[in-house]
């Protein structure tokens, strides 16, 4: 519970920042800006990343979402910069019709989205997503809910990325139609915890509510726009792992046990433009929970049995893992996310690995955030605290 507190107070503060910042720098979003509100629907499908999934009938989901949110003034270089960007706060409403299972999940968060390219003056191909945290879940119980292993904390990380197309319908109302690619998980701090993975369609409408007259200023590209930056990230995590119950008395093969995780990252990135770099990075991992072995033990001293953990020898907990990444680069923070291969490593398990996260420059080059590690492209591995230093970046 401790890291969703952290978590939660993380999102607070950058939207203290977006906010303070948008109020107090002519130079991002302007000192004039648009309101607007919004209201969105998604109908999907729960994505079969688990056997309690694959053998329902009724993986769908149902979503309605309410938005508050703000874009660039016109006159503002941001908008040529960054496509005419815009972000703000919204409230998701969930049902599945395995609610029985799942409960009835309520999800605050911020979303923030753009331009990624124009079809002509009312139609363009947009980006959206959103970071929250989802509350009002039912979880996994051994005895009331043992089927359902995809949730097992009632509190859970929120995150979508949504394509979409953007349709002026006139000065104050935008259509938005297209797809979502959502998750929701606890990053395994918990186990079990497979997470739920939902694809869905969805429509949208804004309105603004004191849009202004007249078209977007365009901007020069600056001319001192670094090529090249280093990267160098170092991250903390926890994690929980499931044991095998065979031939070790076991009781469950969920132990409420908190793995250290670590990690280094180094990594050299081409910068495209202001929007976008890309590049490559070696990762080294350093976690606990390799080859680590468990056994319930019977205590001769109080006549109690206990389940005791075991943790695999020095060597076997060091993974090194090579990996390309991309990141889109925002006013007040950066999006990313990588692609890697762990080339060395101790534990028989799927060597290919993803990685999503936030960046939040707090000085000039100096950054703090959060990430996801995930194997099967679907399955959180662990949730990443870093921070980090890029050699190269331009001030603000």
């Amino acid at each position: 519970m401790k890291l969703f507190k952290k978590l939660f107070l993380l999102v607070l503060a950058l939207g203290v920042q977006l906010t303070y910042a948008e109020e107090t720098d002519s130079l991002r979003f302007g000192k004039k800006y648009t309101n607007f509100i919004g209201f969105s629907t998604d109908v999907g499908e729960i994505m079969p990343t688990n056997k309690f999934i694959e053998n329902s009938d009724n993986a769908q989901a149902y979503s309605a979402n309410l938005k508050y949110g703000y874009k660039a003034s016109k006159d503002s270089p941001v908008n040529h910069f960054f496509g005419m960007p815009y972000l703000g706060i919204g409230l998701k409403f969930t049902y599945m019709p395995m609610h029985d299972s799942f409960g009835y999940p309520i999800t605050p968060y911020l979303f923030q989205g753009a331009n990624l390219y124009k079809l002509n003056d009312k139609l363009s191909l947009n980006y959206e997503w959103n970071l929250g945290m989802s509350f009002n879940w039912k979880t996994y119980d051994p005895f009331t809910n043992r089927d359902n292993i995809a949730i097992s904390s009632g509190l859970n990380v929120h995150v979508a990325f949504i394509p979409h197309l953007d349709w002026k319908v006139s000065d104050n109302s935008n259509l938005k139609l297209g797809f979502s690619l959502s998750h929701f998980s606890n990053g395994s701090t918990n186990q079990p915890n497979y997470g739920l993975n939902l694809l869905s369609s969805f429509l949208e409408y804004d309105y603004a509510i004191n849009e202004e007259p007249g078209t977007v200023v365009e901007t020069k590209d600056p001319k001192d726009v670094s090529k090249w930056n280093l990267d160098y990230m170092f991250t903390l995590s926890t994690r929980e792992v499931m044991f095998d119950t065979t031939g070790t008395g076991l009781l469950s093969k969920y132990i409420d046990h908190k793995f250290t995780v670590l990690a280094f990252t180094l990594s050299p990135y081409r910068v495209y433009n202001h929007r976008f770099k890309y590049g490559v990075g070696l990762d080294v991992v350093y976690d606990e929970s390799v080859n680590a072995t468990a056994w319930r033990e019977y205590n001769p001293i109080d006549g109690g049995m206990y389940d005791r953990i075991k943790l695999g020898s020095f060597g076997d907990r060091f993974v090194f893992g090579a990996s390309g990444k991309g990141e889109l680069t925002m006013p007040y923070y950066s999006i990313y996310g990588s692609l890697g291969y762990n080339f060395i490593q101790k534990e028989d398990i799927t060597r290919l690995y993803q990685m999503i996260g936030v960046r939040v420059y707090m000085k000039d080059n100096l950054y703090g955030g959060f990430a996801i590690r995930a194997i099967h492209f679907g399955q959180a591995y662990c949730f990443y605290w870093s921070l980090g230093y890029t050699i190269g970046k331009n001030k603000k």
